[in-house]
């Protein structure tokens, strides 16, 4: 690479928005995933709420393992975790219900590893410090029965896009923005989305990784079984 072309590279890289990072971030967490099922012959489910869809569209970006990609549960609204997943957890932004989320989607698909993902990444009013606050869930089958873990984090805690949202609607952090350009909001919102996929993804290749999961599905245990 001659001098020009590196400080074409260079000047590009600088110019590489938080946003632009975490659509990177979330892209390069879905290829390592899939090469991991692909190795393990695992396949992926996921239910998602807040992320609605992106985690496994990202997963289908990945060229090839295709066998590994079940499908997805888009549960946006509560009546739909209510009619898909029978999620009946009155406060959809907890551990308990991303925990709830995996369990049932892995048990309503063929596939034997479920992601899950419910949040907040547009603010509400009176939900003070809740912007950016996300759940995820981790399911898998070990032996003769179903294993949930799930993780907690909030993407606006040190995020400078999130900082300038707040500066420009001159608000607190959390509350409602009606006055705030359509832009800083979308902006906002799809980082707490892309970030969470990449974490999710990220999460679920050490998930695989670290625990003995069971891979054929002859010998997963009763879909009606209670947990």
């Amino acid at each position: 690479m001659n001098d020009k072309s590196s400080d074409q590279l260079n000047d590009s890289l600088t110019k590489l928005t938080e946003l632009d990072i975490a659509r990177i971030e979330a892209n390069q967490a879905a290829l390592e995933l899939v090469l991991v099922l692909d190795q393990t012959r695992h396949q992926i489910v996921t239910a998602e709420s807040i992320t609605g869809g992106l985690i496994f569209s990202t997963l289908v970006d990945i060229p090839f393992g295709g066998s590994n990609k079940y499908g997805s549960f888009i549960v946006y609204d509560s009546e739909a975790k209510r009619n898909q997943l029978g999620i009946l957890i009155n406060n959809v932004y907890s551990l308990k219900c991303a925990e709830e989320m995996a369990i049932s989607s892995l048990k309503k698909s063929s596939a034997t590893i479920a992601i899950s993902a419910t949040g907040n990444a547009i603010p509400r009013a009176r939900e003070e410090n809740h912007l950016g606050e996300v759940f995820i869930g981790l399911a898998g089958y070990v032996d003769d029965k179903i294993i949930v873990v799930s993780t907690a984090h909030n993407f606006c805690s040190n995020s400078e896009i999130c900082s300038n949202w707040c500066a420009k609607s001159e608000i607190k952090l959390g509350s409602y923005i009606e006055d705030s350009s359509y832009e800083i909001n979308k902006n906002v919102s799809q980082l707490i989305r892309n970030k969470t996929v990449a974490m999710a993804l990220g999460l679920c290749k050490k998930f695989v990784l670290e625990q003995k999961l069971l891979v054929d599905i002859n010998k997963k245990i009763d879909l009606n079984e209670s947990l």
